[in-house]
Formats: structure tokens, sequence, C-alpha cells
């Protein structure tokens, strides 16, 4: 059996593709991370005799609509018996895309430890008064740390990849499984058990890719926005939250923020990196 797993960046794909790979019937399938192109799976995939699972980041075939469009319906010499597509909380998605982008900035050699430090402290300080300085705010101390104004890009660009990729999980086959991350992440699996044909259990271990789980919540926004960030984001990204059903807005205020989750989570990435 095999399945190809779609989903944007920072929306849980590495956990669900990995929960579906360690909970298929049977021997241990192949499993592929984020290929960027049909010539890095194709003669495997096209090998029926062992199972695969491949997870693919949408935007890294944002260049390749036709040929992603052959691979979900299952057209020419690759064919996945399933397909699964993973939707998220673009709020939660934009919180985890900012801590997360120290780890690309690191590696490459665009960020130098003042400039890590100057971040963790901008941090710690949103997790010791969360309700006093808001995601915005944040948004414009890392501009200032790094020199990269990742709001305008995320807004100017992640944005409208939602929209886009919310018009491909809609006209996908009819025979699709669709997973939100929050209803995975409560424990709802049974309709992704169903539509795979076995049951799908989270996963415990991530197989050297734990760098990628840091809270494994969701929500996480009615923590961290401000009352100003509500404003700003209802209208910023109205489309994209009532294309993909989520419609709440009350925030539940917390007087901290859990280190692990923000500056120990960034800290993490960095040694890693």
């Amino acid at each position: 059996m095999n399945i190809l797993i779609v989903g944007k960046a920072k929306t849980g794909t590495t956990i669900i593709s990995k929960s579906i790979e360690k909970s298929m019937p049977g021997p241990k399938p192949v499993y592929y991370l984020e290929p960027k192109t049909e010539a890095e799976f194709e003669p495997v995939v096209s090998d029926r005799a062992e199972s695969k699972v491949v997870k693919i980041i949408f935007e890294h075939w944002a260049d390749e609509p036709d040929l992603r469009r052959r691979l979900e319906r299952r057209e020419g010499d690759v064919v996945f018996d399933k397909v699964v597509y993973i939707v998220r909380d673009i709020r939660d998605e934009m919180i985890s895309r900012l801590l997360y982008v120290v780890f690309p900035l690191t590696r490459k050699g665009n960020a130098t430890r003042a400039q890590h430090k100057r971040w963790i402290a901008a941090l710690k300080a949103k997790e010791r008064q969360p309700a006093a300085i808001s995601f915005l705010d944040l948004c414009e101390r890392f501009a200032t740390v790094f020199g990269t104004d990742f709001l305008k890009g995320f807004l100017a660009n992640e944005a409208q990849a939602t929209l886009d990729y919310l018009d491909v999980v809609e006209n996908s086959p009819h025979d699709k499984c669709v997973i939100k991350y929050e209803d995975f992440i409560a424990g709802s699996l049974d309709g992704l058990g169903a539509c795979l044909g076995f049951p799908v259990a989270i996963a415990t271990e991530l197989d050297g890719l734990d760098r990628t789980r840091r809270s494994q919540a969701f929500d996480n926004w009615k923590s961290v926005f401000t009352p100003a960030d509500v404003d700003f984001f209802r209208e910023a990204l109205g489309p994209q939250l009532e294309k993909s059903g989520y419609t709440d807005w009350a925030l539940v205020p917390a007087g901290r923020l859990s280190p692990e989750h923000y500056s120990g989570y960034v800290t993490r990435l960095i040694r890693g990196a």
C-alpha cells in the first residue's frame, strides 16, 4: 500500500506521516521525507513489492503543480492508494514558523551568536509577560534582530499559499483523506483510520526528526495573541480562516508561557543547526 501525505510546512506533517507509517499493518514501509522531485522516489514507489509512505510539503512543489496533481490523482507510473491532506489553523502555523525559522538561518550561517541571544531574550520577555507583548511586537523584534521581515513575507507568500492549498484539498479526488491537525493531536483518529483502512495511533518516536516537534498542542495563538493581534489578523487572515473552518477568536490569556515551547525550543533548534 502506497500513501501520499500532503501538507504545508509546520502543519504537523512529520508527526502525522510518521504515525501513519508506524501504524501500517505488515512489514515496515519505506518512508520518504519531503522529496522535491518525482525522481527521488519514483523507482521505488513504482515497485509494488512493499508499502511506501511519501510525505511532501505543498510549497516545495509550487513550481510543479501539474506534476503534483498527477501524483494526487494517481496518474502515471507512480500510483498512491491513498492521499492524505493535513489542514491546520494558520494562526498556529504562523507562530510555529516564526519560532522555527532560526533553524535554517543558523544552518546557512546567516545568524550570529549575538543575534541568537537577542532573539532568545525577546522570547523570554514574551514568556514572562505574554499579555504585554503582542505577536506583532515579537515579529517586529525578529525583523530588528535578523534583518528579515518575517510577517511581511508570511502574509505575502504563505497566506496566499494557504488559499491555494485549500483549493487543492477541496478539488482533490473523492477518496481523499483530510485530517485537521487539531483533531489528530486531540486523538480523534477514527475518521482517518476508516479512510486508510487501518487504525492509526500517534507516534511517540519520530526516528531522528524530533527537532520538528515543539508543543504538540493546538490553539497556541489563544495565549500568544493579544487583542491588538486579534484586530490585525482577523482582517489579514480572514479568508484563510473562514475557508478552513476556524472561526473562533476568543483569547485565553496566560500568566506565563512555557519556556520549553518558546525560548527553550529555539535554543534546541540552534544547537541542532
